[in-house]
């Protein structure tokens, strides 16, 4: 299934034009990193996570849940789910895909001071 192209546009944009103070607690978590990741649930992202205090360990899959404290990924290629430390995420990718990317579109790879990761 192949998502609208401006949907996940509007998922990531903040127009700051129209920031108002959250009224409810509800409001609040809609637009924090969390109401981000809850809005992308579905697609394809990728994900870094710090371990310690130099190494950063990518994960890639379907987002398929965002809580508090967690985000849980699905591997369609060998139909398991991940369950991730919430507090250890550092960077997302979100991929304009509802599945796995091509090889070309999935290049990512971050950089730390202590080098290439990936």
């Amino acid at each position: 299934m192949q998502p609208d192209n401006n949907q996940l546009s509007n998922i990531m944009q903040n127009n700051p034009q129209n920031i108002t103070a959250p009224e409810t607690t509800s409001e609040f978590y809609a637009e924090s990193f969390l109401g981000v990741l809850e809005k992308s649930i579905g697609y394809w992202i990728s994900c870094a996570f710090l371990i310690g205090t130099n190494i950063l360990v990518e994960k890639s899959g379907i987002l398929y849940a965002a809580g508090i404290n967690f985000l849980t990924l699905y591997n369609p290629d060998n139909d398991r789910y991940t369950i991730c430390d919430f507090y250890a995420l550092k960077f997302v990718t979100v991929f304009n895909s509802k599945s796995k990317p091509s090889r070309n579109q999935s290049g990512n790879r971050y950089t730390s001071n202590y080098g290439r990761m990936g």
